[in-house]
Order: structure tokens, then sequence, then C-alpha cells
């Protein structure tokens, strides 16, 4: 749960890095959240989800932030996260245009599964970068977050006291 409110105190914070625990708790939560959210909605009768919408746009800037710092973490730019979202934009487009017509008179083409194929590898391809380690030492983009930490105060021996 400190993984989650860490991510929401640097709500918009793309500097620095992320550790695999940090995004994918923040990724645990939010997907917890939502499920809870939306019985809620069931419950009250909600046909638009309006709490699920809300939330949803209160975390996308801290989601988008500590994907950008997951990123940096591997060692790779955070422009990938504007890359891999215009990706699925542009397969989206492309399902639409060319699946569409395909879907409505009943019959997949082609087209359909190669969309689907493409959408997938940017899927995975991604999801393979985020499940990656952190990369060992300091990188551009700061210290590695697994070796930060806070000294720890060594216990005094009676042997090491001065004599009185």
């Amino acid at each position: 749960m400190h993984y989650y409110i860490n991510v929401l105190k640097k709500y918009a914070v793309f500097k620095g890095r992320a550790t695999r625990a940090e995004y994918w708790y923040f990724v645990l939560f939010n997907v917890i959240a939502s499920i809870i959210l939306g019985i809620i909605s069931k419950i009250i009768s909600d046909q638009k989800n309006i709490l699920g919408n809300i939330y949803g746009l209160a975390v996308i800037i801290p989601s988008i932030a500590v994907s950008v710092r997951r990123f940096h973490d591997i060692g790779k730019t955070g422009w990938w996260v504007l890359y891999f979202s215009l990706m699925c934009l542009a397969i989206g487009i492309l399902a639409i245009i060319l699946v569409l017509p395909t879907l409505i008179f009943g019959v997949f083409g082609i087209s359909f599964y190669i969309i689907l194929l493409a959408f997938l590898t940017v899927t995975v391809w991604s999801i393979v970068w985020k499940c990656k380690d952190s990369q060992p030492g300091d990188n551009k983009y700061g210290p590695n977050p697994k070796m930060i930490s806070t000294p720890t105060v060594e216990p005094v021996s009676p042997a090491s006291t001065p004599a009185q």
C-alpha cells in the first residue's frame, strides 16, 4: 500500500526512477480500486460509472509519471510511454477503419488478425520492458532506487565503550 501512496505523493514527478514493485503495486491497487468502484456503481445503479470515471481521471497523471519513471529505471527514455500510447492509438484507428466493416458484415478478414497481432506485440513489448529489473547502479536518470536506503546505526558493544 505504501507504494501506491508514494506514487500519489509524486503526483506529477516525471524525473527519477521507479522500481518494479512501485510500478506493479500501483497497477494492482488501481485494478482493485476500479473493481470496487465498478461494484459500487452497480449497487447504486450508476449506469455511467461516474465514480470510476472520476477515479480514472484522478490517477491518469500519476499513472503516466510512474510509467515514465519505470522506463527510466531500466535506462530507457520516458518518451517510450508516448510511443507505446501512440502505437496503440494508431492500431485502434486502423481497427476502426479496417475491421469495423468486416464486423458489420459478420466476416473476420485477415486485417482483423493483423491488427490483433500488432496490438498484442506492442502490449507485450511494453509489459516485458516494465518487468525488467532495475539497471544496476546509477544511470542518467538518477540513482538506483533499490540501492537507496536509510543509514543504520550500529549497536555499540560493551567492549568498544571507554572504561570509566
